[in-house]
């Protein structure tokens, strides 16, 4: 009940600052530019995000390969619905849903969940070093100086609590409390994986910048199909910046603060808003496309994930 009134509240509030967005943008300026809008492009642009979540899910099979030899498509199934739930799950945190999965092939939750932190750090590693770049390129520091600080102490933050004894106690103690005891052997494998194999986390942060080029590639396509094109190294340094915005908790998985940060943003460099605003909206629209579609092709696998869910809480 409290995690459904938690939901309700986080899309509560990105419905509200999307109707603001929309109401100081203008909705007549929003319909015309979806007027223009090119629908020929939708085509390229549905395939460009299926490779990304492609690319997504290989980067986890590169980082489970020191612990398993699971199939390949089996993995790349479970992770594309995996990511299509988490389209509705707050924190973009539809990641850990593959967990449960991965159960019924011996790779304890410690050890998937190592995996899966290590690639959500070099994500955030990514999305940090190329959000200051595009502060630091784009703005003057005196303006960006503060969201550079808030970026850096969060990087550091979060490396405290997963590596360092102290920050492993606090999250024991004081988040995972009774359900610490899934997690064991979390910090041997992540230790383990940094030390051991870090090819495998080079090719995991090669892959992870691929990812940002297509996602700017995307926005790319879509400017051009409203007849607007812009330079794709300005799209490419703002995109990682939206990214980064939406993992502020307020919202549904970023939703509303996003598009009000990159209107901000590309209204700095003289993009209309109603062309931007536009264009994340598509954006949006085709990523729920291919959620319906995961979700239809692998709806039987729903089943597995809440029965290993299940099969996990009855050890606590």
């Amino acid at each position: 009940m409290k995690n459904s009134k938690s939901y309700l509240i986080k899309a509560f509030i990105s419905f509200i600052i999307l109707a603001f967005l929309v109401y100081k943008i203008g909705a007549g300026s929003i319909y015309d530019a979806f007027s223009k809008f090119g629908w020929i492009w939708v085509l390229p642009i549905l395939f460009v995000q299926f490779i990304i979540v492609f690319m997504e899910g290989l980067g986890i099979k590169i980082l489970l390969d020191h612990i398993t030899n699971k199939r390949f498509c089996r993995l790349i199934r479970y992770y594309f619905l995996c990511w299509a739930l988490g389209s509705f799950i707050p924190g973009k945190m539809g990641q850990l849903l593959i967990i449960p999965l991965l159960k019924d092939d011996g790779i304890s939750v410690g050890q998937s969940t190592a995996v899966l932190i290590m690639d959500k750090l070099i994500t955030f590693l990514v999305l940090s070093i190329m959000t200051i770049m595009a502060l630091l390129i784009f703005f003057p520091f005196v303006s960006s100086k503060y969201l550079i600080v808030i970026i850096v102490v969060g990087f550091i933050i979060s490396l405290f609590l997963f590596l360092s004894n102290t920050g492993r106690m606090f999250i024991k103690n004081y988040i995972l409390r009774k359900y610490s005891i899934l997690f064991k052997g979390f910090h041997k494998n992540l230790i383990k994986l940094m030390l051991k194999y870090p090819f495998s986390i080079f090719l995991n942060t090669a892959l992870t910048l691929a990812k940002m080029i297509l996602s700017a590639l995307i926005l790319y396509m879509i400017f051009v199909a409203f007849h607007y094109p812009i330079g794709f190294y300005e799209i490419f340094f703002i995109t990682p910046v939206g990214m980064i915005v939406s993992l502020i908790p307020i919202g549904l998985n970023g939703l509303g603060i996003r598009e009000l940060s990159v209107v901000a943003l590309y209204g700095y460099l003289g993009v209309p808003s109603n062309i931007v605003i536009s264009t994340y909206f598509i954006y949006l629209l085709i990523s729920y496309i291919i959620v319906v579609v995961v979700i239809s092709l692998f709806f039987g696998d729903l089943a597995k994930i809440k029965k290993n869910f299940s099969a996990i809480k009855a050890k606590l």
